[in-house]
């Protein structure tokens, strides 16, 4: 990871993204190396491509597979493809995702906020809250993921939501 960080870093693109490649082959179960693959070949290869491409290469379960999903998402979020976020997802965490479980349902809630599905995000904070979020932080995510995709929930304005979750932090 530091040599593709050191390529990138001095203007050799192709040659960090070319490492960046060969490293997650060598290593498909590291989750940061997955992320910098997706972020440097992204940079000079056709960025459709490479997301299909990694999205086989995620493993089916463990607290790797949440990650890699996370990483995969947060890259069609940017591009403004909340569907697309929520079909890597998936509907369910990865089996024995273990500390990756957080991970994987913060950025579910973040892609139906994207997708201005506010019943979705609710449905997740369900979810979540039943695998044992506790409800003072639920209150501050969901406050957070309201404000982030410029939503409004009935109720409470998510102004008022963001400041008692500071406030009770």
């Amino acid at each position: 990871a530091h040599l593709v960080q050191q390529h990138r870093q001095a203007g050799r693109a192709e040659e960090a993204a070319a490492l960046a490649r060969r490293a997650g082959r060598a290593h498909p179960n590291n989750a940061e190396l997955f992320a910098l693959e997706i972020a440097t070949r992204s940079a000079v290869e056709d960025e459709t491509s490479v997301l299909s491409e990694l999205e086989t290469r995620i493993p089916d379960r463990g607290p790797a597979a949440a990650r890699m999903r996370r990483s995969l998402a947060n890259r069609y979020l940017q591009s403004a493809e909340s569907d697309r976020a929520l079909a890597v997802l998936g509907s369910a965490p990865p089996e024995n995702a273990g500390a990756g479980t957080a991970l994987w349902y913060e950025a579910r809630a973040m892609a139906f906020a994207a997708g201005g599905d506010l019943a979705g995000m609710d449905r997740t904070f369900a979810q979540w809250h039943l695998e044992g979020l506790e409800e003072r932080e639920l209150q501050a995510r969901y406050a957070l993921a309201l404000s982030l995709g410029k939503l409004e929930a009935p109720g409470e304005s998510t102004l008022a939501r963001l400041e008692r979750a500071f406030a009770n932090a």
